[in-house]
């Protein structure tokens, strides 16, 4: 059975309303929770927006993810990538329970190489004309989330840094990354 680790979200925010995430290792840019609306005030979390990817996947429930003002309902078994930069924030206006695989990464995890980073992952994360994804369960959006299913199983293992997890969490993320370079349309690339 699968091992629930359910932590209160605990970032902070600036007054421009930017967030500073509170990754799990905080040496190594990214955020891997499950959570649950019901341990956020109101069923709702608080709008913000950061520099990292986030990608949400809904395991049980349902509920609106607000982003840049337009409404998206996510079931059970789908989820969503907001990019780079844009306001977002998910809540249930009835108070209905959802659970949920929280995953934020920085892009800057990938920025060993200039070029790679400019022609490879800036061209997803400047996309202006995908300030989110609705990821279903169906063609590449599903490679997409059991990518997100494999990166949080990583986080649950107790050995993660002895059995090379974070090399795991890195190759999934990659793999992600491609996916999206892949699936959306970017103006030319050089």
């Amino acid at each position: 059975m699968e091992r629930k680790e359910v932590t209160q979200y605990c970032s902070a925010l600036s007054q421009n309303d930017s967030e500073t995430v509170a990754y799990n290792n905080p040496l190594f840019p990214v955020y891997v929770r499950y959570g649950i609306l019901s341990h956020y005030p109101g069923y709702s979390a608080i709008s913000h927006w950061h520099m990292d990817l986030e990608f949400i996947l809904v395991k049980k429930g349902r509920m609106i993810y607000n982003v840049n003002g337009t409404l998206v309902e996510l079931k059970e078994n789908n989820g969503i990538m907001i990019n780079s930069r844009q306001i977002h924030h998910g809540f249930s206006p009835e108070c209905q329970e959802c659970e949920f695989i929280c995953v934020i990464v920085s892009p800057e995890l990938l920025k060993g190489n200039e070029w790679f980073y400019q022609n490879c992952i800036e061209c997803v994360t400047e996309n202006t004309s995908y300030p989110y994804v609705v990821l279903r369960n169906d063609g590449w959006q599903a490679s997409v989330l059991e990518l997100l299913n494999q990166m949080y199983a990583c986080w649950q293992d107790e050995a993660m840094e002895e059995s090379g997890g974070y090399f795991d969490v890195m190759a999934a993320y990659v793999s992600i990354m491609k996916i999206l370079y892949r699936n959306l349309p970017a103006s030319p690339r050089t």
